[in-house]
Parts: C-alpha cells; structure tokens; sequence
C-alpha cells in the first residue's frame, strides 16, 4: 500500500547505489551522499520521445542542482561533463540500463525492458491505492439556484468539482464535498410567493418537458418563469418578495421555513440528476441557516467597524480601492438601505464556517464570479479570519454551449442535462442495435447508460477549465479519438484479452519473463502506466482535471498500438506472460483512472 513511485522516482531508487555514488564522486571530484546524489539525479531526468532513449539526463539541470559543479563545468566544457556523467551510467553494473548515449547537452539513458516490467509489477500489481493521510480539503462545487432543473452550461461546474473529490480522495486527503444552497435569494423568494398565490405554471413549457413533468425542478421551473415575470411587471408581487426577504433578514422563523422548503423541493429533483452522473455531496449547506444563527447579522456589525465603512445612497458599502476593487456604488455593497444583506455578506459567513471545518478549501466557480471571489477573499483577510492565500483556492471554469443555444432559466431558455443525456442514450442505442450484437434489451439499456453519462463528461473535463466548450454529441460519441467512450472501449478489449487467455491474472509470475522480445509500444506502455501517480498528482496540484483526462486518452491510446503491434495470445509462455502481465497492469491503472474522471466501467461494449 501507499504511494507508488513514478518511473522516474522507480530509475533514481534502483541506480542510486553506493558504488553508482561512489563512482560519481571519484569521477566528479566531489563529496555527495546518495540522498544529494539521488535530489539531482532525480531533477536532472525527463522522460523524452521514443527515439531519444527511454530516459534523458539533463546536465544544465543536474549543475544547478550542485552549485559546486558549476565553476568546475562551465557551459564550454559541458560535453565533458556529459561523457563523465555516461561513462559512470556504463561502469557501474546497473542492470536496469542496457545502454547509454551521450548526446550533449544530454545522456540518453535505455532502460533494459525486464527490469521496466519488473518495476511496473512491483509498484502496480493489483494495488494502485494512493492513499496516505494528507489533512482535511473542503470541496465546495455545483451549487446551482434552486430554481429549476440542472443546465447543461452548469454541470461542468460538478464535473471538475467532483473530479477533484476524487483525486484528492485518492492522493490521502480527507475530503469534504459541500453543496451551497441559496434559499434565501430573490428567486427562491419569488417561487414561495408564487407558491402562495398560486401562479400557474408555463402550459408551453409543461409540454416541451413533458417528460420530466413529474419532477420536482422541472414543475418547480414552470412556475419560476411565469413568476419571474410577474415580479419584474407586477408591483404588488414585487413587493410581497421583498417583505418576505425582508422578514427572513429579521429571522422569521416561518418566513425562513417557507423559502428552505421551497429551495428542498427543487433541490430533490437536481440531486437525481446529479446522481445519474456519478455525484454526491456530504453536505448541503443552506444560507438560511446563517440568517437563523444571526451570524449574518455578526459580521454586518464586524464589517462597520471597518475603517473602510462608509454609506452611500443608504447603503453600507466597503471602499475596497486600495485593493484594486472599485464600485460604481460608492464600495463594495454588503447591507442595503432598507436592511438587508446581500449574498456577498452571507458568503463571508459561510466562508469563515468553512474555514474552521478543513485545512485548505476549494471551490468551483463560473468565469463569472472572479470578481466577487476576488472581493470575498479581500474581506475575509481584512477580518482576519484568513492568514494564508493557498488556505481559499477556487477554480474558475467557462460556460458550455450547446448546439448555439442561448440559455436563461430566467427567460425559460434552459436545456436540462437530463434531457441531453437521454438523448445520448438514444444515440448510443441506436450505435448498438445497428451492429450485430447478442445483447438483451437490458444490457443495451445498461451500456447506452453508462456510454451517454461517461462521453458527456469527459467531454466536458478533457478541456482546461478556463476555455469554453461547444457540445455536440457527434463528437462526443465518437468512438475514436479523445473520447470517453474510446477510453471506456479500451479496457473493455483489456479485459477480453485476460478472459480469452484462460488464466488467472493473480498466478501469473514474473519469474517466467525472460526475453528480448519487447516491441517499442510495449516499452512505451509500460512507461505510461508508472507514469501514472505523476499525472494524478499533476491534475490535484495545478486544480485541473483536464491533465489527468488527457493523460487517461495516451494510455488508451498506446494500449491501441501495443493490441496492434505485441500480439499476447501466442505459445511461447514467457511472452505470454510477459504481454500479459503488461495488459493487467493496463487494466488496472485504467480502471482506477475511469473511476477517478468519474467514467462508468464496462464488461461489454
């Protein structure tokens, strides 16, 4: 168990032995210890391209990594410092290189394939568990308005969101998953007058959603936009939504209890959404709940006492220039004239809760919030509450489009994911009735299932998070290229290769691998596959699925060439063995890189 090294980390171990040291030394006219010599040799190596070996020391790397060096090695003598650095590789009996090539500025290092195997079997058979204790990340992601169904533009807020639950999970944190739900806003205010006045619902659009019409967020979404109209046209309307804000800012119990019941029915039918692809929360945090507590009111009285306070038009505001916030209001509003709070004050009282439940948060934002977040992290400093930047990260995602569609809930103009994955389904089902397959009506069901959620949200993820995405299902679903379902496809074919073999993965031993025999894509696959914790690492570190997405589509797609080129099913039983394990090993990384993007595993496809 525990972390696994990389191929890299698995190299610098295996040649870092006291005579490759000692060699070095002698060789170097210096005094390192294998701990130095290992720190350099370690930032000093990079997995270069096919043709230029397995491994590439870097030997303006490995000088600044010991200064010492650098007087004795300038840049004009770096080719000898080169044919030192090749000639201790060649000399020290290291039975994981075959060979080495001196290329100045860099060794091209190739790695005897047997001991590559061995490696990749020590460090991946059948435990690719990361886990170690790491401390505790509060992961705040989705969040959407209860005011309807869950948009397909927002959804990829939930797939980097709960992405990043999952690579946290794996890395050894702790991980909290929090929904943050705002039922104390203007529009689920709008939807509990509705509610007592009762506004009939949108007739059109009952029945372009007919099929959903049973679903809390979508008869919740037929009132909200005949409502919404209602309280930008009606001024009695208008008003019963504010006194019942109003009412909730002085902590009314039963005003409060009216919007949190309306904001739980909706949020019932987005949770099976959200379900259906994969997603679940520990926590659904409700704004009210800091209205009840008269927190709110405890930090509207903290951010008056500010030297930055003032008023305008009525309004307390924060004049946050000297941070480089401006506002067309005079500072940065956090209570209004007539005494209400706005979201932004109840945010700090949610942030400074958080804050005292994990050692770092992280939430996931739209590209439209950068500004609040910016000023929400500006006020939680001056209150002293946060000390330390890297303790609130965010991530910041770009919209989807869809097909050229415009959305607002608003205005009626929404495509729901459900509605968008269920028209995947019907694609994928489709695919499977027009090839001649022996599956019941059920497994095609089951597959076209897993197939539509899997494609739509790698789709969504293999781009970084900060570009904007066009979704279309012919791309989505294609069965080549960097697609979820030709990820998916190749640990099927995995898996068939294993079952067709007739043995069991668990008895196969490295001990009966003994040959010369490897083609370049077996070599390669089997460097992808340590590669694998340096990828998962890099996906948590830089906050950006992304990386890990693309990484899961080389894999697939240096299995695709080591099915076509290393043929496994053959008679000589050590390259069987050999082929084999390689392709166990690729199951096994894929697996838990499916689980992982959050993709569903399948037996058939």
């Amino acid at each position: 168990m525990g972390v696994k090294p990389t191929l890299i980390e698995s190299f610098v171990a295996n040649v870092c032995t006291d005579d490759f040291v000692s060699k070095l030394n002698t060789s170097l006219s210096i005094g390192l210890n294998r701990e130095l010599a290992s720190s350099a040799l370690k930032k000093s190596l990079s997995i270069p391209k096919m043709d230029f070996g397995d491994l590439a020391f870097n030997s303006f790397v490995f000088l600044n990594a010991i200064p010492e060096l650098k007087t004795k090695f300038p840049r004009s003598e770096i080719n000898k410092l080169v044919q030192i650095i090749s000639d201790v590789f060649s000399t020290s009996n290291l039975s994981i290189v075959d060979r080495v090539v001196p290329v100045a500025p860099y060794v091209n290092i190739f790695l005897n394939p047997n001991e590559l195997l061995k490696i990749a079997f020590d460090n991946y058979w059948f435990d690719t568990d990361l886990s170690s204790n790491r401390g505790k990340i509060l992961i705040e992601h989705t969040s959407i308005n209860p005011s309807g169904p869950v948009n397909v533009a927002r959804i990829r807020n939930s797939f980097i969101g709960d992405t990043l639950v999952r690579i946290h999970k794996a890395l050894g944190f702790d991980v909290d998953v929090h929904y943050y739900v705002n039922d104390v806003g203007k529009q689920v205010a709008i939807l509990a007058v509705a509610k007592m006045e009762k506004v009939p619902p949108d007739e059109n659009l009952m029945k372009e959603f007919s099929k959903y019409k049973d679903r809390p967020d979508f008869k919740t979404f037929f009132v909200y936009v005949p409502a919404n109209k209602l309280y930008n046209t009606d001024p009695s309307f208008k008003s019963k939504v504010e006194e019942l804000l109003k009412k909730c800012e002085l902590g009314d119990e039963e005003s409060l209890a009216k919007l949190k019941e309306t904001a739980k029915f909706c949020l019932d039918g987005q949770i099976k959404s959200l379900e259906r692809v994969g997603i679940r929360f520990d926590s659904f945090d409700f704004e009210s709940q800091f209205l009840e507590s008269g927190k709110v009111r405890e930090i509207i009285d903290r951010l008056k006492s500010l030297p930055e306070h003032s008023t305008f038009e009525g309004n307390h505001v924060l004049n946050l220039e000297k941070y480089g916030i401006k506002s067309r209001f005079g500072g940065v509003v956090f209570e209004r004239s007539n005494g209400t709070s706005v979201y932004l004050t109840r945010d700090i009282a949610y942030h400074i809760m958080k804050l005292k439940l994990a050692d770092k948060l992280i939430t996931v934002l739209g590209e439209d919030h950068k500004a609040e977040f910016k000023t929400l992290k500006t006020i939680l400093k001056m209150l002293g509450v946060l000390d330390d930047d890297s303790k609130l990260d965010v991530v910041h995602f770009a919209f989807v489009n869809f097909s050229g569609k415009k959305m607002s809930t608003r205005k009626g103009l929404i495509v729901p994911l459900d509605a968008v994955i269920d028209e995947g389904v019907d694609e994928v089902l489709k695919i499977l009735n027009s090839r001649d397959e022996n599956f019941s009506d059920g497994q095609k069901q089951v597959i076209a299932e897993a197939v539509a959620t899997s494609a739509i949200r790698y789709f969504e993820l293999k781009v970084a998070p900060s570009k904007q995405i066009s979704f279309d299902w012919e791309s989505a679903l294609n069965f080549e290229g960097q697609t979820g379902p030709y990820i998916q496809y190749s640990l099927v074919r995995a898996k068939k290769i294993i079952e067709k073999s007739k043995l069991d993965p668990a008895s196969l031993n490295i001990d009966y691998v003994d040959s010369k025999n490897y083609t370049d894509s077996e070599k390669e696959l089997l460097k992808k596959i340590l590669d694998f914790r340096k990828f998962v690492e890099d996906s948590a570190y830089k906050k950006a699925p992304h990386i890990l997405a693309l990484y899961a589509y080389e894999l697939a797609n240096t299995f695709s060439k080591f099915y076509e080129e290393s043929p496994v099913l053959v008679d000589d039983r050590s390259l069987m063995t050999q082929r084999l394990i390689v392709v166990v090993l690729f199951k096994n990384v894929m697996s838990k890189l499916l689980e992982l993007l959050g993709l569903s595993e399948l037996e058939e496809m």
